[in-house]
């Protein structure tokens, strides 16, 4: 089934079977050997942030549960942490490139993508065996995790539960926003970022209680998530460029077309956010309370 809870179940039925549907399905994509490495843990580490997002976004009713789980969740995905994080620092030297009217001798960039391998992810046999270790390790924690997902249960009302905690989420992102462009920084749009994510997957969750509405803010929050997204790349990747021993000229070239490219996208941004998070916290509390109980 979707990523969202259904018309027809309660909000615990709905917990339960959202995370099993999660974990179950990242297992497979463990197990398919038609899947390349680099696939398979795009897509789990895809459904680590989907469950954290349902936790967050359950809290409240949890209690100890949500800082068990939470932390399970985290702990598993930083078994994968930085196992990607070469190819996406390549693929956004090579956009950033595709962009840029400069022509760079060819040479010149394969020597950059070089260092930047070589400081991101060294390919030796040894680093191989760790990252299939690695991944052995994340799925025996995602196992014992899917073995528990049907002992989550909400405590006191869960429509309440689901209100607090999309408000909350959504003040976060909200106020983190506000953060963001009071004082820039890579880390503060990173912390947008991430919460503006959380966002996004709750509206995914919630969407049946107001279909029209929830699929447009839907549409609206993947965009920013995007947007969001490839700022950190760039961010990531200028930090990356300063390590770099190439001509000085060229590495300071790169990273000024780097920030002027953030500057762009944290623009486009600053607009699509201002329209997501017009709405107070509060007022978002008392329509999904009240559209949860006309949901058909």
């Amino acid at each position: 089934m979707p990523f969202r809870f259904s018309s027809d179940e309660r909000v615990g039925a709905g917990l339960q079977r959202i995370a099993g549907e999660q974990t179950v399905s990242g297992l497979a994509e463990i197990d398919d050997p038609r899947l390349p490495r680099d696939k398979t843990v795009h897509q789990v580490r895809k459904r680590c942030k989907r469950l954290r997002a349902l936790l967050r976004l359950a809290r409240g009713g949890l209690g100890g549960v949500y800082d068990r789980e939470n932390a399970a969740v985290r702990d598993a995905a930083r078994l994968l942490s930085g196992t990607r994080d070469v190819d996406v620092m390549i693929a956004t030297l090579q956009g950033l490139l595709d962009g840029d009217d400069t022509q760079i001798d060819s040479e010149a960039v394969a020597a950059i993508v070089a260092e930047l391998r070589q400081l991101g992810s060294p390919q030796t046999n040894a680093a191989n065996d760790d990252a299939r270790g690695r991944l052995a390790e994340f799925r025996a924690a995602f196992a014992a995790l899917s073995d528990r997902t049907n002992t989550w249960k909400i405590k006191g009302g869960g429509v309440a539960t689901l209100a607090d905690g999309f408000a909350a989420t959504y003040g976060k992102a909200r106020d983190a926003m506000g953060a963001a462009y009071a004082h820039p920084t890579p880390e503060r749009f990173h912390e947008w970022r991430k919460h503006a994510k959380y966002h996004w997957y709750h509206l995914q969750l919630l969407r049946r209680i107001w279909p029209p509405v929830m699929k447009t803010l839907d549409s609206q929050a993947s965009e920013l998530a995007d947007l969001l997204g490839a700022d950190h790349d760039l961010a990531v990747l200028a930090v990356r460029l300063e390590e770099i021993s190439t001509d000085e000229s060229l590495r300071r070239a790169l990273i000024a077309a780097a920030e002027a490219r953030r500057t762009e996208l944290q623009n486009a941004a600053r607009i699509l956010g201002a329209r997501l998070f017009l709405a107070k916290p509060a007022a978002w509390n008392r329509t999904v309370r009240k559209l949860w109980k006309r949901r058909g």
